[in-house]
């Protein structure tokens, strides 16, 4: 059987920094596409900040992890696990 690494879920990692566009912050060593799922784990120092658009199918943001888009340009599902009050999801604007 074949294996897709598209279909891998990427996990951030934020080994280097908190730039989303940065390779080595990835667990694939690759920034997501917009089919992956991808996991922001909680207890890390640096989380995913963004001013680029951003798609991925399925994020799933962990209990007291942070993900930060500073232009609201992002295309995809986000599930939060656990209380919603130990998150912090930004959007500097909102457009509907």
């Amino acid at each position: 059987m074949g294996y897709c690494s598209s279909l891998a879920t990427n996990t951030w990692k934020g080994t280097t920094d908190n730039d989303w566009d940065t390779a080595s912050n990835w667990s694939t060593s690759s920034v997501p596409t917009a089919s992956q799922n991808i996991t922001i784990p909680s207890g890390l120092t640096n989380y995913p900040t963004t001013s680029s658009a951003v798609s991925f199918n399925t994020m799933t943001l962990r209990n007291g992890a942070t993900f930060i888009s500073e232009n609201n340009a992002v295309t995809g599902n986000i599930t939060l696990q656990k209380t919603f009050a130990k998150y912090r999801l930004v959007f500097n604007k909102l457009t509907c």
